[in-house]
């Protein structure tokens, strides 16, 4: 005897509640998490290193924080619709050349900067990975600018904030992400001030600074 297949619906009004929760953790420009999103994942990061993380053996986490060079400019000459494409496109560049693992977000939802967050990635790698990323953004050419763009990034990693900061290791994780976050934006400008289209690492001697070609 065959067996009945049996259907199940999610009512309608439930669907519309899971719809709502996705949106609220979406930038609805770009399809990218936004700054809830992209907090609450680091916040989760965070814990479980503060969990499982020994003298012995500790786990690395890294952010970028990544800017459009002269963002303002395209606006300006060619106008904000064409300045959202540009902030859709980089978007879409950035998420097809991170890791699985990683996670990503535009974090401001009237700006141009990106968040990146990278799972067991120490400052060196960081910077290996925002190489990959600033050479994948030089390649792909805009026909209306007649050229390319550059980002410049600033790089933190978990064990340089603690350290320069001077922070406890079961210091509270949602200030520990704010934190981050502030130290990879100060590396940031930093960065926009002195070379743009440059990834400069936080409070770090890492001497390989990354500049435009």
């Amino acid at each position: 005897m065959a067996k009945k297949r049996i259907i199940c619906r999610i009512p309608e009004t439930m669907c519309r509640l899971l719809d709502n929760e996705c949106d609220k953790v979406k930038d609805h420009l770009t399809g990218l998490g936004n700054e809830q999103m992209y907090k609450e994942k680091s916040r989760q990061a965070i814990s479980f290193l503060q969990r499982y993380n020994t003298r012995e053996h500790k786990h690395p986490f890294s952010m970028l924080a990544g800017d459009i060079d002269f963002f303002k400019k395209i606006n300006d000459r060619y106008g904000h619709p064409y300045g959202n494409k540009v902030l859709k496109t980089t978007a879409c560049i950035l998420k097809n050349n991170i890791r699985g693992a990683d996670f990503i977000a535009r974090l401001y939802q009237t700006g141009d900067e990106f968040m990146i967050g990278l799972p067991n990635t120490d400052l060196y790698h960081a910077i290996l990975a925002a190489e990959k990323l600033k050479k994948a953004i030089s390649e792909y050419y805009f026909d209306r600018l007649k050229g390319n763009i550059s980002l410049t990034f600033g790089a933190a990693d978990l064990e340089t904030v603690m350290h320069v900061n001077k922070l406890h290791s079961n210091y509270d994780p949602v200030n520990l992400v704010d934190k981050m976050i502030e130290c990879a934006d100060e590396a940031l400008l930093e960065g926009k001030l002195t070379d743009k289209g440059c990834i400069r690492p936080y409070a770090s001697d890492i001497s390989s600074v990354v500049t435009s070609t």
